[in-house]
């Protein structure tokens, strides 16, 4: 008899086994600045810029676990969707729409990232709809409220080198009350090459080496990893980095002046060197959506 209990109870035990290893991990949802974020306890995993609901079709509020999967769907509107993963019956995380094939995107998803537009499902970009769907467990638990912070605001802004003011607009986006530079345009007051194909984003200045992979936060600074950086996002007209981190680790200091809407900048440190390697891979801007 008492065989027949120890059985039972091991039995039992594997069976709850998952669930108290899940339980370390959660998804958090901001319906006021339009993010997702993933944690394990306490460690931000990834943070993702995403589309709720609509004011007339807004997404619930509440407490809820992620539940069923799969690869893709076609809504009643003729449009689909990939990656989706369900947290509230026919409530979904769910990338960017396409066509009912699959094989066209339809850009006005993308370009809506960041504000309600949705039916109440949850929108991401297609790479951050396939990573929740691949590394987030059935059961985890999935938080959504209002925080009533400021969500994304985009503006045109002026950048000061050392002093020298350059002409051009640069394109500024604030999330969470950070600022984001579109990643192109650094190199057009910060001399240096900028390589971006798919997630991944590379600066190459002198010796000094930038790493980093949308949606995740950290960067690399010559090899060596540091998580007191924020996930650079993408949008409808291309990666965006949160500014005040890269600027720190290219050897600036960043000071925004709001009202004359000039970004100011000075040198303030020696660039580090490389860990032995100067070797940097080629690339260019590629389908991001592929």
């Amino acid at each position: 008899m008492n065989r027949e209990i120890y059985f039972i109870v091991l039995f039992i035990a594997c069976l709850l086994l998952p669930s108290a290893v899940q339980a370390a991990m959660r998804v958090e949802v901001d319906l006021s600045t339009q993010m997702v974020k993933v944690y394990d306890n306490n460690l931000l995993l990834r943070a993702m810029i995403c589309s709720t609901g609509a004011p007339g079709t807004p997404t619930p509020v509440g407490d809820f676990r992620i539940q069923g999967k799969g690869p893709m769907f076609v809504t009643d509107y003729g449009v689909s969707a990939k990656y989706y993963s369900a947290f509230n019956g026919d409530y979904l995380f769910h990338s960017i729409l396409f066509d009912r094939t699959g094989k066209r995107l339809i850009s006005r998803s993308v370009q809506m990232l960041g504000r309600p537009a949705s039916h109440g499902c949850i929108r991401l970009n297609l790479y951050d709809a396939k990573w929740l769907q691949e590394k987030v467990p059935r059961g985890t638990p999935v938080k959504i409220r209002k925080s009533g912070r400021a969500g994304m605001k985009k503006e045109k802004v002026k950048v000061q080198v050392n002093g020298k003011l350059y002409p051009a607009w640069l394109d500024v986006r604030w999330l969470e009350g950070q600022a984001y530079l579109r990643a192109q345009q650094l190199s057009w007051f910060i001399p240096g090459k900028m390589i971006i194909k798919g997630t991944y984003i590379q600066f190459v200045r002198e010796k000094t080496v930038l790493e980093l992979f949308l949606s995740e936060p950290g960067l690399k600074i010559n090899g060596r990893e540091t998580r007191s950086c924020l996930a650079p996002q993408l949008f409808a007209d291309g990666p965006y980095l949160p500014l005040q981190p890269v600027l720190s680790a290219l050897g600036y200091q960043l000071e925004y002046m709001n009202k004359a809407k000039v970004i100011k900048i000075q040198t303030v440190i020696q660039l580090p060197q490389p860990n032995g390697t100067e070797n940097v891979a080629d690339g260019v801007y590629g389908n991001i959506y592929n």
